[in-house]
C-alpha cells in the first residue's frame, strides 16, 4: 500500500501506520534503507504516520539491517 498515495488523498483525516516494505529491509543495502525512509520523511514529520513494516519483521532482515532502520528512524522523528 502507498501511504504516500494515502495521504495525498486523505490528508490528516487518516491516521497512517506500516508501509515499510520488509524487502528492503532484508534484501536492501542501506541506500535502499535510506531511499525507503526519505520517500516517507515528509509524513514522518507531519504526525498522524507510525511507519513500520506491515505485519511483522520476519525472520530474513538481519539485526544489522534492523538496527540501522532503527537508528535512520529515530534520527528523524
Amino acid at each position: 500500500m502507498d501511504v504516500v498515495k494515502l495521504r495525498k488523498q486523505y490528508g490528516r483525516d487518516l491516521i497512517i501506520g506500516g508501509g515499510m516494505d520488509k524487502r528492503a529491509l532484508a534484501f536492501g543495502q542501506r541506500a535502499a534503507i535510506d531511499a525507503m525512509i526519505d520517500e516517507k520523511r515528509d509524513l514522518m514529520l507531519g504526525g498522524g504516520y507510525v511507519p513500520g513494516c506491515d505485519h511483522a519483521i520476519p525472520p530474513d532482515i538481519s539485526w544489522a539491517n534492523f538496527l540501522y532502520y532503527r537508528e535512520k528512524l529515530a534520527s528523524i522523528a
